[in-house]
């Protein structure tokens, strides 16, 4: 029950064949942005909704590793993405969203110089033993990324 627990979000995991609609719909553009529902409970507060399914709460880790995961799937392993739309999908757009482009999500002269550096060749095991967040599990435990 407690590993089941972790996995109850929103939107939930969903199969294969949706996960392909969403990938054709970033190459189209048709999906701007990538996102996470990060809302971290630990094995404790999921355990809230033992008795009655509703009461767990809705949420798992994801913010620490989204990049890597993403990268690994999308760009390193498959190719679906191109290094710059994993850049458009995970950064610009958002800005663009949020309205705060071109001061984020833009390496241009005036924008902050919020730079995240990802090294292809290097990788890492994903662990909630090694993580930072605040939670005793780690939902992507045990996937390796390239690219870190």
């Amino acid at each position: 029950w407690d590993v089941a627990s972790r996995y109850v979000m929103s939107p939930p995991i969903r199969s294969k064949e949706h996960q392909e609609k969403l990938i054709q719909g970033l190459r189209s553009k048709l999906l701007s942005i990538v996102g996470t529902d990060h809302c971290v409970f630990d094995t404790k507060q999921k355990r809230m909704g033992r008795k009655d399914f509703t009461l767990i709460p809705n949420g798992c880790n994801g913010v620490e590793d989204r990049l890597n995961v993403l990268w690994t799937n999308l760009v390193a392993k498959r190719g679906v993405l191109s290094p710059m739309d994993f850049v458009r999908v995970t950064s610009t757009e958002a800005a663009k969203v949020f309205n705060i482009y071109p001061r984020k999500g833009s390496l241009s002269v005036g924008a902050d110089a919020d730079i995240a550096i990802l090294d292809p060749n290097a990788s890492k095991t994903i662990s909630a033993k090694t993580h930072y967040q605040n939670i005793d599990y780690n939902v992507f435990e045990g996937f390796i990324t390239e690219g870190n």
